[in-house]
């Protein structure tokens, strides 16, 4: 009896200290939470920092000085919980912003005071206003979606934090040019991939002649995609009066047989010269696998490729002309080298050579692929800034020669528009890659982990819930 009485009580005392336990551990968790949410302490743990926002983001949020207002269109307890996530991340950096949800439910006019005639904004966009300006961000720019040849879609990358900050600083910031892509010189057209970046950042995109209109150099920017005529006397005239008013040019060449002596002198006067033969770099990092004439070059370090240098994605250049500095430079003229070949590199001007190898009477040595030049002088009026950017090969925005998701062809031509038109606090912010996991196993494999998880997991729990009755049945 009394060694009974002794159990019963040490019982008691063992269940007391389990109820204790868990009392602590139920107060220490309460106590974790409460502090937790007074601190609102969030901790990004995803692989590809989808909630995080980039340096750049948050200096241009804290720079911000007067107030934005961003409102997203959503259905009310429907919201995206990462747009939702972001946004609340923005709010965190600056006093400047307010965010407001709108559900076009409730509210089906309010959109419309934001969109332009024969347009609609669709459910989960996003617009961002500040005064009078506003610009419009469609739900399907927030996500970069692939399109298979059943038509089957699949998304590929988020865009949200590249579309929301540079929508932030489309409202604060001047007028934008008007894309310019001239023609008449047996150009080819604009690259798709080109000309939905430009309008997607906001830009408008027209096409025209250089002797059948005049172009206002703060209201226009240039844009030449592999000429193979050369300039009329009259456009090399109307094209220096351009420049010499401050505007910005940019000239993605191409190779041809044609003397091109007009465009050349052009490029001279901002300290730029054509190498004309196509680029080869055996130097296995400077080019893609087994193709030397398939470029993947230094990107040399400057205000234009700062954004681009820190994402650590390339560029690639198929096809490239060679750039190399004039032998004379004017005082006023300031070079920005963007791309680099290695010291091994040679250019190839026979082209009916059917060998990559380096041959004789090929050019030897580093060479520019891609450069930019500032001309600055000063009038009684002040100073006037012209600019231009020289890229050696067309093809770069070629989908069928180029994976443009893999590299950052169209992130590099977009960086350097912006800095042509003033716009050089533009960035481009990476797209972020959604959570991705694939678990490949051979036949063995699945039959291993079926009889795993089906037949002895299953049989080790039941196993050990009979082990703990049969324990208990005799207490």
């Amino acid at each position: 009896m009394i060694i009974k009485n002794k159990d019963t009580k040490i019982r008691l005392q063992q269940a007391a200290i389990r109820l204790l336990s868990l009392l602590m551990v139920t107060l220490i968790i309460v106590i974790i939470n409460l502090f937790s949410q007074k601190i609102n302490v969030k901790i990004d743990l995803t692989r590809n920092n989808l909630f995080t926002i980039s340096p750049k983001t948050i200096d241009i949020l804290q720079q911000l000085e007067q107030p934005i207002d961003i409102y997203v269109l959503e259905e009310v307890g429907k919201e995206t919980q990462l747009v939702k996530e972001i946004l609340d991340t923005y709010k965190k950096k600056t006093k400047q912003l307010t965010i407001t949800y709108v559900d076009p439910i409730l509210n089906p006019m309010f959109a419309s005071q934001y969109v332009k005639e024969n347009e609609t904004v669709s459910m989960g966009s996003i617009i961002v206003s500040k005064d009078e300006r506003y610009d419009v961000i469609q739900v399907y720019d927030l996500y970069d979606m692939r399109y298979d040849n059943n038509k089957a879609v699949s998304l590929e990358a988020y865009a949200i934090e590249d579309q929301i900050t540079n929508a932030i600083i489309r409202v604060t910031s001047e007028a934008l040019p008007t894309i310019r892509v001239i023609t008449g010189h047996q150009e080819s057209a604009l690259p798709s991939a080109l000309s939905d970046g430009l309008t997607k950042n906001g830009y408008s995109v027209t096409s025209g002649t250089l002797l059948d209109e005049a172009y206002d150099p703060q209201k226009d920017l240039l844009v030449f995609v592999a000429p193979q005529k050369d300039f009329m006397e009259e456009e090399l005239r109307r094209m220096h009066q351009f420049m010499d008013d401050g505007g910005s040019t940019l000239f993605l060449m191409e190779f041809t047989s044609k003397d091109q002596p007009n465009i050349e002198k052009l490029l001279r006067r901002f300290g730029i010269e054509l190498i004309r033969g196509i680029v080869f770099d055996p130097d296995k990092t400077y080019m893609y696998p087994g193709r030397p004439n398939f470029l993947m070059p230094k990107i040399e370090e400057s205000q234009l490729t700062k954004g681009i240098i820190q994402e650590q994605v390339p560029v690639m250049l198929p096809l490239c002309l060679g750039i190399k500095e004039s032998s004379i430079i004017p005082q006023h003229i300031t070079l920005i080298p963007l791309l680099t070949t290695s010291k091994d590199s040679y250019v190839k001007q026979n082209l009916t050579s059917k060998v990559f190898e380096k041959e004789t009477g090929d050019i030897t040595g580093s060479v520019y692929l891609a450069m930019s030049s500032q001309e600055d002088f000063y009038t009684r009026n002040g100073k006037t800034t012209s600019r231009l950017t020289v890229i050696g090969s067309s093809y770069l925005l070629d989908s069928s020669l180029v994976p443009l998701d893999a590299v950052a062809n169209v992130p590099f031509l977009l960086q350097n528009i912006h800095w042509m038109s003033h716009q050089a606090e533009r960035h481009y912010i990476q797209h972020k890659q959604p959570e991705k996991y694939t678990l490949i196993l051979t036949e063995k494999e699945v039959m291993l982990y079926a009889i795993l998880f089906i037949i002895v997991i299953p049989l080790f729990v039941v196993g050990i819930g009979i082990k703990i009755w049969l324990r208990r049945r005799y207490l």
